[in-house]
């Protein structure tokens, strides 16, 4: 699977790649106290429904884009817990014009659907990393930093997800 997930990401051609944080949200404690707490990977389907899905639709609304994301909760370094965020590859009509807003569109995503959904929230400070793909080495790019903990019972998530199907008559 994780080939065919390589293969998947290859296929974009890839320009950028971008970590995508995700909030903390309060839940009761054992002592009744909202605390912060980071979502997990046990959070993927939510992430990828409501704040993936639009962070999608309101970006291609500027500037059209490829993407291939896949959830991360594990530290590569001593395999322990961190917050879930997801490593991503784009591919962009016009990279400058995504570079310019990109941060601010995830912002206000993150912002919009975690206020609805969830009474207390601590955002990330900096939600969206962004940076340039090393073309000279692109193949191991896209093993180290998109696919750097595959896990088979997590999903890549691309573009392709979100694309409205047309309905055979």
């Amino acid at each position: 699977m994780k080939e065919k997930y390589l293969a998947k990401v290859r296929s974009i051609n890839a320009t950028i790649a971008l970590t995508l944080k995700t909030p903390k949200v309060s839940v009761l404690s054992n002592l009744l106290l909202e605390v912060p707490s980071p979502l997990s990977a046990k959070d993927t389907a939510f992430f990828d429904r409501e704040v993936l899905r639009l962070f999608y639709i309101n970006m291609s609304r500027v500037v059209r884009f490829d993407f291939a994301a896949y959830p991360e909760d594990r530290s590569k370094e001593d395999n322990s817990f961190v917050p879930l965020h997801y490593h991503a590859a784009v591919r962009s009509e016009n990279d400058a014009k995504f570079l310019a807003i990109a941060q601010r569109k995830y912002a206000a995503v993150l912002e919009s659907v975690y206020s609805k959904h969830f009474a207390n929230i601590l955002m990330p400070i900096e939600p969206l990393w962004i940076s340039k793909i090393n073309h000279d080495d692109v193949e191991k790019d896209y093993e180290l930093y998109v696919l750097k903990q595959y896990t088979p019972s997590r999903r890549l998530v691309t573009h392709e997800d979100f694309q409205l199907k047309s309905i055979a008559a």
